[in-house]
């Protein structure tokens, strides 16, 4: 187990349990039924587990008993938080990669505030206009310093976000955050409690599917990246492509690769990307290569064959220079991507270091029940190691740019984008960083609702 994983793990466990005890209000201790519907749901992620998780001799006899001795625990636990923290953190001791999804909640809780990681730190880049953080003076470029008297860094980041948004959101966070130029101070700042977004049910067999039905933003969001090219600008003979079609699917990355084709150089953002599927990677790859080579492959372990990551190569590849973006949401396989193109020496890569989460993963979505009495919970379960061609992984590593360049915080309060304002400055053209930050930015990444 990496270092990068571990430390998360053990501070979820660590502090999982008191932080759920001390900050939920007192209500109604669970009953009987509630309490199944725990234990139900631990049972599932159980069964998922042995189905699925990859590789198989992990899921050993002292995992099977740590899910029983959860299971005793859950008999005794007062509230849904509590429960979803147990289960979560019962689940991580077989693998820290793994996630358990709670089912959604009545209420969806909105803190009116987002935070990033750069480089070792956090800084917060969203605060909603109507929100107590607004009113309490929380502003774009603060640093973060602690949520909950946790220490943000990026080794705990994830969890923290995983912790208060997915497993045990609540009414208000403790903060600890620093102005530029200003000494620390504390805010305790309330959250807003939103309708829930209607869910649409789908029956697939004995399965029920519940997903989340698309607003406005969401539509208009899906409409644009599958149309792959309207994240492309053009400045004479250099292409800047967002490539938020790697998240979409291949006729969506293909529309992207025609609108660059005809560049002589490349400008290729992956910042934010989370690329799943190795094919879509793969065929970005192709149009930047001539020649064909393995990059890689997929472990599933004993039992399971190997899949290769190839390279085809174009006759048609752009074959100028190109400059890959990534930063520390740049995850799975457009961290391959930025990999290989270091690797190859094809590229220029300039940021911040890559999340280091680069596996294949199943994720469940799934319910069951009688109508209206539905167990539905989530879990994202490890399903193969990727492996390089030189044997190297990124998983719990990430990429480490050839050029780290970083964000400042006055860079998020006066909205600019330092590092796409000096990649094309390599390539001889001239955009300032406030123009940079808002060139391929879509009008609906601005309203207060809209979450990265």
């Amino acid at each position: 187990m990496s270092r990068s994983w571990l430390l998360p793990l053990l501070t979820f466990i660590a502090l999982g349990y008191a932080l759920v005890s001390a900050a939920e209000p007192p209500a109604p201790r669970l009953d009987r039924g509630e309490i199944e519907t725990l234990r139900t749901m631990l049972d599932d992620a159980r069964e998922m587990l042995r189905d699925d998780y990859l590789p198989k001799d992990r899921f050993n006899a002292d995992f099977v008993q740590r899910c029983r001795e959860a299971d005793a625990q859950l008999r005794q636990v007062e509230s849904y938080s509590a429960g979803f923290m147990l289960i979560a953190s019962t689940l991580q001791t077989l693998d820290p990669r793994i996630y358990f999804l709670p089912p959604p909640r009545a209420g969806r809780v909105d803190y009116g505030w987002n935070f990033r990681i750069v480089g070792q730190e956090a800084y917060i880049v969203r605060v909603d206009r109507e929100s107590d953080a607004a009113r309490q003076g929380l502003k774009l470029g603060d640093k973060l310093l602690a949520v909950e008297g946790i220490a943000l860094q990026r080794d705990t980041a994830f969890a923290v976000d995983y912790l208060f948004h997915w497993v045990s959101p609540r009414g208000g966070l403790h903060l600890v955050v620093q102005s530029p130029g200003e000494e620390p101070r504390e805010l305790s700042l309330a959250s807003t409690v939103r309708t829930s977004r209607k869910l649409h049910q789908e029956t697939r067999g004995h399965i029920v599917l519940l997903r989340r039905v698309p607003t406005a933003s969401d539509w208009q969001r899906w409409q644009d990246v599958q149309s792959g090219g309207k994240f492309v600008r053009r400045f004479g003979d250099v292409a800047v492509w967002r490539a938020l079609a790697l998240e979409a699917d291949l006729p969506a990355i293909k529309a992207g690769l025609a609108e660059i084709r005809g560049a002589q150089s490349l400008i290729l953002d992956l910042r934010g990307i989370a690329c799943y599927d190795h094919e879509h990677a793969e065929l970005l790859l192709d149009a930047l290569f001539t020649q064909g080579f393995e990059a890689g492959r997929i472990e599933r372990g004993r039992g399971h064959p190997d899949e290769k990551i190839k390279v085809s190569g174009s006759a048609q590849a752009l074959t100028g220079t190109v400059v890959a973006l990534v930063d520390e949401r740049t995850s799975f396989y457009a961290e391959l991507i930025a990999r290989v193109l270091q690797q190859k020496q094809r590229a220029v890569i300039m940021g911040d270091r890559t999340r280091g989460r680069v596996l294949e993963q199943i994720v469940y979505g799934a319910a069951r029940g009688a109508a209206f009495n539905f167990n539905v919970a989530g879990l994202v379960v490890p399903h193969g190691e990727v492996v390089l061609a030189d044997g190297s992984k990124l998983d719990g590593v990430g990429v480490t740019p050839d050029y780290l360049l970083l964000p400042r915080a006055e860079d998020f309060a006066q909205r600019r984008d330092p590092v796409l304002s000096r990649a094309l400055a390599l390539l001889k053209q001239k955009l300032s960083p406030e123009e940079a930050f808002a060139l391929l930015r879509m009008p609906y990444e601005d309203e207060d609702d809209y979450v990265e």
